[in-house]
């Protein structure tokens, strides 16, 4: 299911309010599901929620076959590549080595969850259901420019069960995962996002 989220994107960096000024007619059915979508994002765990993925998960891709190809598992603390080498070891605040060693961390600012790496340096920022490039600054920034800068740095949108490349209503589809990330945490998101990315470990998509 694809979604038209310019709109989503305003109010997730700037409330409802900020957004009154833009340049739309009124909420469509989609506009409404993806402020429903984000509001129900937003709440985390323990909503009793069965949609929320932050729990056990496949990431997968067809191949040129037609077959699906699992690139990643994430099982319990760990996660996995194609061959089932582990390749990370999860927690509630770092990415480490299997061996223990701290490859990547968890910060917050701003609203957004952040992905450092060990030198601090911000990889991956998100809200609600995109993952953006680096640290996201929107101070001093007016809802227009704020709107500018978030799509510029968008990398990933999740839309239910798919990671999408940029918007999910015009983006390249990277991956399907076993569960509804959508409604998964932001840790959670980065984690993923990550994985595709090649961050923390991981060396990313590899060729099919």
């Amino acid at each position: 299911m694809r979604r038209l989220l310019p709109l989503f994107l305003c109010v997730a960096a700037t409330g409802l309010t900020a957004c009154d000024d833009q340049p739309v007619s009124g909420p469509t059915n989609d506009d409404e599901q993806a402020l429903y979508d984000f509001r129900k994002a937003g709440q985390g765990n323990g909503n009793g929620n069965p949609f929320l993925a932050n729990g056990d998960v496949s990431l997968s891709r067809e191949g040129g076959g037609g077959g699906i190809i699992i690139d990643f598992d994430i099982v319990d603390t760990a996660a996995y590549d194609r061959n089932g080498t582990q390749i990370q070891q999860l927690s509630n605040d770092a990415i480490s080595s299997p061996d223990g060693a701290v490859l990547c961390t968890r910060t917050s600012a701003n609203g957004f969850v952040q992905l450092r790496d060990a030198d601090g340096d911000v990889l991956l920022s998100t809200i609600g259901p995109f993952v953006f490039d680096g640290e996201v600054e929107l101070g001093g920034q007016n809802p227009l420019q704020q709107f500018q800068t978030l799509m510029s740095q968008l990398r990933f949108s999740y839309d239910l069960d798919t990671v999408i490349e940029g918007l999910a209503n015009s983006g390249d589809e990277m991956v399907h995962a076993s569960a509804h990330i959508q409604f998964s945490s932001g840790w959670r998101k980065l984690q993923i996002a990550a994985l595709v990315d090649g961050y923390c470990g991981s060396n990313g998509l590899e060729d099919m």
